[in-house]
């Protein structure tokens, strides 16, 4: 769904709020994986990338998180700080849901956005990929 939203988003030259919101996923995800990884993470949540950086950062997170379902055991419980420097844990299986929400929540979003800039937005419905 990702590499689409970026080849639509390539096709109609946009950027802007839906760069914005979209770029926001991929650190968000990138981010979720550096804490289960426990690795340091080295971006911030609201940084706006190029689409070239988004395509390989979304290649990346993909490869990494498919690493992770395989070779993690899901209900191991991972430690963190959150953005805020708060601590927290919570199990991989929880923190993967999370990621899959979080990407739904935002594509919502992106989907306003086409629709406000004039353009058909794409279906972004797990139910209608999988048909």
């Amino acid at each position: 769904m990702n590499d689409e939203l970026i080849d639509k988003m390539t096709e109609y030259g946009l950027g802007g709020e839906i760069k914005r919101l979209f770029s926001h996923m991929l650190n968000a995800h990138n981010i979720w994986n550096a804490r289960i990884n426990e690795i340091g993470v080295t971006i911030t949540a609201w940084e706006t990338h190029s689409l070239e950086t988004c395509q390989v950062m979304n290649d990346m997170n993909y490869n990494i998180t498919k690493d992770i379902l395989s070779n993690s055991k899901l209900d191991q419980v991972i430690k963190y700080v959150n953005l805020s420097g708060q601590a927290y844990s919570n199990k991989i299986e929880e923190i993967i849901f999370h990621i899959l929400n979080h990407h739904t929540h935002h594509r919502a979003q992106i989907t306003l956005e086409f629709r406000k800039q004039g353009y058909d937005p794409m279906d972004t419905d797990f139910i209608s990929r999988k048909r």
